[in-house]
């Protein structure tokens, strides 16, 4: 998408996996590569922009953050874009059901291994510690259904029910 945005610009995508999506253009390349732990760019790793996506409560969120900051160009962003799975309604109707029952579960599951589902709050902190400044915190519902109330959402429904995020 960014590639696509940008035609003359030069889009670098690392992930953990071998990734090579059928959509890409020709400004946009891969690297297979775990960005926890591995910072060695060709050039030096100057970028305007870093996204990382969906990385989970990982234990150096600090040394990530810092990595990101030291291989941003003067004004360049860096964007993280986690979720927060807990199933909610916006008239409580899930109170008492199987829905709530595992949002309880795994909460509980999840402070028996030392995190929680709320480890993206953790960031923001992180980033002002860091340096980063114009901080912008953005929360977004994703719809179950398409019979969700409000065109924005409905709008959203069909790409969460597909598996792909906005």
């Amino acid at each position: 998408m960014i590639a696509q945005k940008h035609p003359y610009g030069s889009v670098l995508g690392a992930d953990i996996e071998p990734v090579r999506p059928p959509y890409t253009r020709s400004n946009c390349s891969f690297l297979t590569k775990d960005i926890t732990h591995d910072w060695d760019f060709t050039g030096g790793g100057n970028f305007d922009f870093i996204h990382v996506r969906q990385l989970g409560d990982i234990q150096e969120k600090r040394t990530l953050i810092q990595r990101c900051f030291d291989n941003l160009k003067p004004g360049g962003w860096v964007e993280f874009t986690e979720w927060i799975a807990i199933l909610q309604s916006p008239n409580h109707s899930l109170r008492g059901t199987a829905f709530r029952k595992w949002n309880d579960l795994l909460e509980q599951g999840m402070r028996q291994c030392g995190t929680t589902l709320y480890y993206p709050d953790k960031l923001k902190p992180l980033l002002q510690e860091t340096g980063f400044e114009y901080i912008i915190e953005t929360r977004n519902g994703a719809t179950t259904n398409a019979c969700y109330p409000g065109k924005k959402l409905q709008r959203i429904v069909p790409y969460v029910a597909n598996g792909i995020h906005m």
